[in-house]
């Protein structure tokens, strides 16, 4: 059994068990006991750990909100066609404490800490592991997990509701950032500073990977029979997993910034995409243009990907070409700044003032793949190039093939991708463009574009930089996953979008608009300071 079905199988029983997280949050309670209960054998403890996926799969969470949907938008490349105001347009304006986009915003925090506060109640039960029920592969993989995890989110609500570029921050030594919460008490955390929340990270991260070094997913083992007769420990992808916790550790000195931790994120990077046939594959044309349905997601190079068990119903309704139904939610971006800024899909010709198709970009598989063009113009009898494109990475596809299965309700979180792009950004550190841009044609060439960029075309015919190279590169990989908002962020970028300083819109970001505000009860109740 795949443990995406055991995913599915069981989360009806798990959440009927735990009625979501709430009910772990209660210390003392009649609820409290009932989690208890649960983790007193070893399929308690797996069922537990299910519901933890399951809770980061909501739509709150990294189901939408976390990924597609809120944070996404934050990066502000998309395009607002209703005419009321809504949370889209405060979101993408950077006015967080509007009343629209306030729910949203807090609703992450507050889901992102109820999931914490489940991994640190089970963390505590497979510790101690009471009367032994918990063989020591699985003692180890849970613990493993649970530890990454933690990092993990804590992570992603510092890279959201803390401060980015750590380095240029002057009181970084002394301010303090999100509270980094490792019991399950009623009592308050206090908040740390920047680099004592960072090395508690760290930390976790360290020692999850040691619990993770019996992973099946590394090939050198597999998990014990006994421990795995319904296949909870296969397709490891599908959890935090070696390789994930390798990666988030990576995120986190990329976060962290200095020069010494870029290159302990350099190293990590290496090792991982040292690894292509274990810890991941390469996506080819025939996974995208073959018979059957097309791995839009990029799948063979997750190293972690939730299970997003209604990802269609999330996503579909918000990849309607908006021209059918105008009041849609669709993302949309316009059509210069996707065939022309950042892919050089097309060139312009300036004695006919037209968009020229065939230009370098134009073959890449992302284009093809993440990008739909809309039938709707912004202006009556208005040229292709007043068209949009929507964001079609995640759409579910009815086909109803094997191949399609495999890869269907997968929402990447880590992918390879970001590994090589670390080792383009630490080369750049270095002052080696040659190396940075050596990383990027490697991408290039594995999303089928055979001509490889030079300095001198980057230079003279985009009139930019290696790095502003790199940046396109992240737009074109990571639009629609949410990982796009933490790079402009990890660089305190005031203009990503806007890259040829064409465009007429405001899309100037400083360093608090990078920053999302604690929710009001954190502040007025419990003394945070942010």
């Amino acid at each position: 059994m795949k443990t995406r079905t055991l995913l599915y199988t069981l989360s009806a029983s798990v959440l009927m068990t735990l009625t979501s997280c709430n009910n772990w949050l209660d210390t003392g309670s009649s609820t409290q006991i009932r989690g208890d209960e649960l983790l007193k054998t070893e399929a308690g403890f797996l069922d537990a750990l299910t519901g933890i996926y399951i809770n980061m799969s909501s739509s709150s969470m990294y189901g939408k909100n976390m990924t597609s949907y809120v944070v996404d938008m934050l990066a502000q490349p998309y395009t607002d066609f209703r005419s009321a105001s809504n949370e889209r347009s405060a979101l993408m304006s950077g006015q967080y404490n509007d009343a629209q986009a306030v729910p949203f915003i807090e609703s992450m925090w507050n889901n992102t800490y109820k999931t914490i506060a489940s991994i640190n109640n089970e963390l505590k039960y497979v510790e101690a592991n009471e009367d032994e029920v918990l063989s020591p592969f699985v003692q180890n993989m849970i613990k493993g997990e649970l530890l990454a995890l933690r990092a993990f989110l804590h992570l992603d609500l510092m890279r959201l509701y803390g401060y980015g570029d750590l380095q240029n921050m002057e009181d970084r030594e002394t301010h303090p950032t999100i509270p980094y919460v490792t019991v399950y008490a009623k009592e308050t955390t206090p908040q740390l500073t920047y680099p004592k929340t960072i090395e508690l990270m760290i930390a976790d991260l360290e020692n999850a990977i040691k619990c993770l070094e019996i992973d099946p997913i590394r090939g050198k083992n597999e998990a014990p029979e006994a421990a795995n007769k319904d296949g909870y420990w296969n397709n490891r992808v599908y959890h935090m997993n070696y390789f994930a916790a390798q990666a988030t550790l990576a995120r986190v000195y990329m976060w962290e910034g200095s020069a010494e931790s870029l290159k302990k994120a350099f190293d990590i990077a290496e090792e991982l995409t040292g690894l292509e046939g274990t810890a991941y594959k390469w996506v080819t044309a025939s996974d995208l243009y073959g018979a059957g349905t097309p791995d839009r997601v990029f799948s063979k190079e997750h190293l972690f990907t939730l299970n997003v068990y209604n990802l269609k119903k999330i996503v579909n309704d918000e990849m309607i070409d908006f021209v059918y139904q105008p009041n849609a939610l669709t993302n949309v971006i316009k059509w210069s700044r996707v065939a022309y800024d950042i892919f050089n899909a097309y060139s312009y010709d300036y004695d006919t003032g037209e968009y020229v198709p065939g230009y370098i970009g134009f073959d890449d598989y992302r284009f093809d793949m993440h990008f739909k063009e809309t039938s709707k113009q912004s202006t009556a009898g208005g040229s292709t190039q007043d068209k949009y494109y929507m964001g079609y990475k995640l759409y579910q596809t009815d086909n109803g093939s094997t191949a399609a299965v495999d890869f269907r309700d997968m929402l990447p979180l880590i992918k390879i991708s970001e590994m090589y792009y670390i080792m383009a950004e630490y080369y750049l550190s270095q002052s080696n463009e040659d190396k940075a841009l050596e990383i990027i044609n490697l991408i290039r060439s594995k999303r089928g574009l055979s001509q490889p960029l030079t300095k001198d075309q980057i230079e003279n015919e985009f009139w930019m930089e290696v790095f502003d190279e790199l940046t396109k590169e992240y737009m074109r990989e990571f639009i629609g996953e949410g990982q796009l908002f933490y790079f402009f962020k990890r660089y305190n970028l005031e203009n990503p979008i806007n890259i040829y300083g064409n465009d007429n819109e405001n899309n100037t970001f400083t360093s608090t608009r990078y920053l999302l505000p604690y929710p009001k009860d954190e502040l007025e109740i419990g003394g945070r300071v942010q």
